[in-house]
């Protein structure tokens, strides 16, 4: 108890975003839920102060000193007072379109009164839909205390908490396992036994890559306020089968099916801007909560645990399959999911500097995951599409083209949709918009193909007990079809296989 209060070291996402310089203020995510009718201002305070109270890093404060270094501070249990952080706005007279144009101005309105140096990191706003009308939840909430699965213990929080309220009782959330303070001080400590890994990522990020867009990103010119942005979904059908089956016949996860058709998308899109193959550089997204550390509990620990790492995606030339199959050895074959990079980048006097002189990747991609909108009190709505964010203006944009992609669990069921925002001026007009429908149509194709007798197949992360290639598997999947593993001889095995 209180192990969470006090500073609080900076994390290495901490030390990326403290890079991209001015403008963070406003740099947030949120999400809209729909609320019974009549929920109360004063329940809401309420049920907000109880979410507040308990998660400490909800309580942070940034501090800034003369030279531009970052300072955390976790403030005690009742530092912040939820009356300051709720906010009513009436919609009983309004539709659909007046609702989700207010939304929009109250989202704006909410990112401004955000204040990490005063300690304002959370915004809530109660659109109040009239008696026997569900209502509408606005969260914002800074991104220096909040990551995408934060909000799986915030929401559910403050439900209860919130039902506790109405009925006079004072909430009692669960218990938090391991603190973000106490998680953040292991870090240092952690990027020292990383060096070994050092060789890895300079032999990631040594060479870059093509240029994807007219010119480098200048640091003056590329800020938010200049952004565009597409949004593309995919089917509900192809959807469906990428969460479910199409994994399955690949040995894959869901993120290593998307960033491969993300890499085949972008290799056919050079080819036909005659730019030329080669290698994709990614700077890719990881939740960061990997158990590190034996006794760590992070499963209601909210906090801003995101790690970034390069990945660089061979996959010119190759059919969807192949890239896929690529794509899952190169991430499967990163360290804890990449945590080290960003361990050794911001956290490691030595290491770091040689990172920071390396090229840095021009896109980013980032899963979110899957969230319920089913329609149901306090969970999220569909016209919102789940969890979302923005940042001030005059913030820098860190690449060349982001790509955030999610899916939505709705009563008409599964959609994934991807959000791909680049800096005004670096693509022609429509060429983000052919990629971004380029990466849908990779995804179709690969769910038919994925669909054929025969698919599949194992690569050398499936058959952990020999060491094999990619084309020793394919000559015994071609021997054996239906392979389901390769085994070592045992000793009486490798004894009679001498005589």
């Amino acid at each position: 108890p209180g192990g969470g209060v006090g500073g609080v070291v900076s994390a290495p996402i901490v030390h990326w975003l403290r890079e991209l310089g001015s403008g963070v203020g406003g740099f947030h995510q949120s999400v809209l839920v729909s609320v019974p009718a009549g929920v109360g201002v004063g329940a809401l305070v309420g049920a907000v102060q109880a979410v507040v109270d308990r998660h400490d890093a909800l309580r942070l404060r940034l501090e800034v000193s003369g030279d531009g270094g970052w300072g955390l501070v976790v403030g005690e249990v009742g530092s912040v007072s939820a009356g300051g952080c709720v906010r009513r706005v009436d919609v009983s007279g309004g539709d659909g379109g007046v609702l989700s144009e207010l939304v929009r101005v109250e989202a704006d309105a909410a990112r401004e009164r955000l204040d990490p140096e005063g300690g304002v990191m959370v915004q809530v706003v109660w659109f109040d839909a009239g008696a026997g009308r569900s209502g509408r939840l606005l969260l914002v909430v800074h991104h220096l205390v909040v990551d995408g699965v934060s909000w799986r213990v915030i929401l559910p929080d403050l439900e209860a908490a919130w039902r506790a309220v109405v009925v006079g009782e004072v909430p009692v959330l669960e218990p938090v396992g391991t603190s973000y303070r106490a998680w953040a001080g292991l870090l240092p400590g952690l990027a020292e036994g990383r060096v070994g890994e050092l060789g890895l990522w300079e032999g990631v990020l040594s060479g870059g890559d093509v240029l994807l867009s007219s010119r480098v990103l200048d640091p003056v010119v590329d800020v938010a306020g200049s952004s565009c942005s597409v949004s593309v979904e995919v089917p509900a059908g192809v959807t469906s089968a990428l969460l479910t089956w199409v994994p399955g016949v690949f040995r894959a996860g869901v993120e290593e099916v998307l960033l491969a058709a993300l890499g085949v998308a972008v290799s056919r899109w050079r080819e036909g801007r005659g730019v030329g193959g080669g290698d994709l550089l990614v700077d890719l997204e990881g939740h960061g909560r990997e158990q590190l550390v034996e006794g760590l509990d992070l499963s209601r620990t909210v906090g801003w645990f995101t790690s970034r790492y390069p990945v660089r995606l061979d996959v010119d030339g190759v059919g969807v399959v192949g890239a896929v199959k690529r794509v899952k050895e190169v991430l499967r074959g990163l360290p804890d999911r990449g945590v080290g990079f960003g361990l050794l980048r911001y956290l490691h006097p030595v290491a770091g500097g040689v990172l920071a002189g390396l090229p840095e990747p021009q896109v980013g991609f980032n899963y979110l995951g899957r969230f319920a909108a089913q329609g149901g009190d306090w969970s999220p709505v569909g016209e919102a599409g789940g969890v979302g964010g923005g940042v001030d203006p005059s913030m820098r944009m860190p690449h060349a083209l982001e790509v955030n992609a999610l899916t939505l669990d709705g009563v008409d069921g599964s959609v994934l949709s991807a959000v791909w925002a680049w800096p005004g001026g670096l693509f022609g007009e429509g060429e983000v918009e052919g990629l971004a429908r380029a990466w849908v149509e990779v995804l179709e194709s690969l769910v038919v193909v994925a669909g054929e007798p025969g698919a599949g197949g194992l690569t050398p992360s499936d058959v952990g007990l020999v060491e094999v290639t990619q084309g020793e598997i394919e000559v015994l999947e071609s021997a054996y079809p239906g392979l389901v593993d390769v085994l070592p001889l045992s000793p009486l095995q490798e004894g009679l296989h001498f005589h």
